[in-house]
């Protein structure tokens, strides 16, 4: 661990699997923070990218499981909407 709060995107991927049970590869991790899926980095230390503890905990307790689709927005009358929310 880098400081108290701040993880190492290896040590987040632990904390991830550790949590919800399911591992998930870096690409796939660095995929969902870019499409904003998933929890922002905190700050890079040269070419390291460092992550908030707590916010990788809340992530991984409340991400959508294997086969989720995520693209499908709601609409007012509680319908899924199959179209990609912009």
């Amino acid at each position: 661990m880098v400081g108290k709060n701040l993880l190492t995107t290896a040590e987040a991927l632990a904390l991830i699997e550790e949590v919800s049970g399911s591992a998930i590869k870096p690409d796939t991790f660095y995929s969902y923070s870019k499409r904003g899926q998933g929890p922002a980095p905190k700050e890079k230390v040269g070419r390291t990218v460092l992550w908030d503890k707590k916010e990788i905990e809340n992530w991984a307790r409340n991400r959508p499981g294997r086969g989720t689709r995520t693209d499908l927005t709601r609409t007012r009358s509680g319908r899924q909407d199959d179209r990609p929310s912009t």
